[in-house]
């Protein structure tokens, strides 16, 4: 398990880098858009991706399963940075697939929506109401489809059976899965107390914040796809105690896994929790799964972990629970500049970073990402199977 290794090492690197910043709040800041890069890009090797990250193909070609399926004539797509990658993308496309390149915030998207076949990257959330009859499929070269739609939903146009969405599932899983684990680290050790005082150089040493030790902790995770699995390895390997709730029992279980329920037992395992860690999609269920009723059943000062999406959360509730001291601690990936948790003590706050590799320019990171969206635009303008296609009805 290379990839688990690498999260392994990420993870300890990032938990280590929080003492070395400061700064009330403690926030990472965001990178300005990378400057462009002419690296050439290789012929990727699918068949070991698709191995090592186990990617699911679907049962049968989109020619047969999506109504109204042609042979694709204008294909958009959002670049990256590398000045390369669109001629890398038309090496698998015949020369009468036309790929129009947009950057973001592109006036020319709302009209572009309305005539193309569909959409590689590049999402622009209140657009895709208005897709034109001949729009066929849309490939988020990022993992949560919700950022793609107004109010995280998708338009029943797109429910239809007439387009196939398909997404990065499972390639950004152990980036997630590590940032979690690193906040998990950071702060059970006090490193967010100890990295603000490091900005004064007074530190407090005859009260410690909390020092724990993670082997025999239990953590609950709630969802167990691509990241929550990955959370769970690593969990696992720091000697700790996995629950996890899944939409479904799979018919073996993980042997990383100590018990996996369905996502109505979340309440009673949460209960038992030391951490509390959220790896889920963002859907009408999820949305503000984590509100006051929910952290009312939390062990009291448990830690809570979101680097998946801030809308699962009550942000209010979560900071009267750190008040109170019923989440003694909690480390978050992204929260609205207004939100009050950044007055709120014991907490940790990156800035949608989660999915990030320390060795990629690329602002979604990772060279498999795009070698999977390239891998898919050949399969959609062929008609043939697809990969990391994902059920419209569920949004995940």
């Amino acid at each position: 398990m290379k990839i688990v290794s690498r999260s392994v090492a990420a993870g300890l690197l990032l938990a280590m880098s929080f003492v070395a910043v400061g700064g009330l709040p403690l926030r990472a800041q965001e990178d300005d858009r990378a400057a462009p890069d002419n690296t050439p890009l290789a012929e990727p090797n699918m068949a070991e991706i698709i191995k090592n990250f186990q990617l699911t193909e679907s049962r049968q070609p989109v020619r047969e399963t999506i109504k109204g399926w042609r042979k694709p004539k204008k294909i958009m797509v959002g670049l990256d940075n590398n000045t390369n990658r669109l001629a890398w993308l038309k090496e698998v496309v015949p020369a009468d697939v036309e790929l129009i390149p947009v950057t973001r915030n592109d006036p020319r998207y709302a009209t572009l929506i309305k005539e193309v076949d569909g959409v590689l990257g590049g999402c622009h959330k209140d657009s895709f109401a208005n897709i034109g009859p001949n729009f066929h499929w849309l490939h988020n070269t990022g993992v949560g489809i919700d950022q793609c739609f107004t109010a995280g939903i998708i338009p029943e146009r797109m429910k239809d059976g007439s387009v196939a969405i398909s997404n990065s599932s499972r390639l950004e899983g152990n980036s997630v899965a590590g940032h979690g684990i690193a906040l998990m680290m950071a702060l059970s050790r006090g490193l967010d107390t100890y990295a603000r005082q490091d900005v004064t150089r007074k530190f407090t040493t005859e009260t410690y914040p909390r020092m724990w030790s993670l082997p025999g902790r239990t953590i609950v995770i709630a969802g167990l796809g691509g990241v929550g699995s990955g959370m769970a390895i690593l969990a696992h390997g720091l000697g700790m105690k996995v629950l996890a709730t899944n939409g479904s029992i799979p018919p073996v279980k993980p042997d990383y896994v100590d018990h996996i329920g369905l996502p109505d037992e979340l309440g009673a395992l949460v209960a038992q929790a030391d951490v509390v860690m959220t790896a889920l999609p963002l859907t009408r269920e999820t949305t503000n799964l984590f509100n006051a009723a929910m952290i009312a059943k939390f062990k009291k000062g448990a830690m809570f972990i979101n680097v998946t999406r801030g809308e699962e959360q009550v942000d209010a509730d979560v900071a009267a629970a750190l008040a109170s001291g019923q989440i003694g601690s909690a480390g978050f990936d992204l929260i609205p500049d207004d939100s009050p948790l950044y007055n709120s003590r014991n907490v940790l706050i990156t800035p949608h970073v989660a999915a990030q590799n320390i060795d990629s320019n690329l602002s979604r990171g990772g060279e498999q990402i795009w070698a999977v969206a390239r891998e898919n635009l050949k399969r959609f303008v062929n008609g043939d199977k697809m990969l990391s296609l994902v059920d419209t009805v569920k949004g995940y």
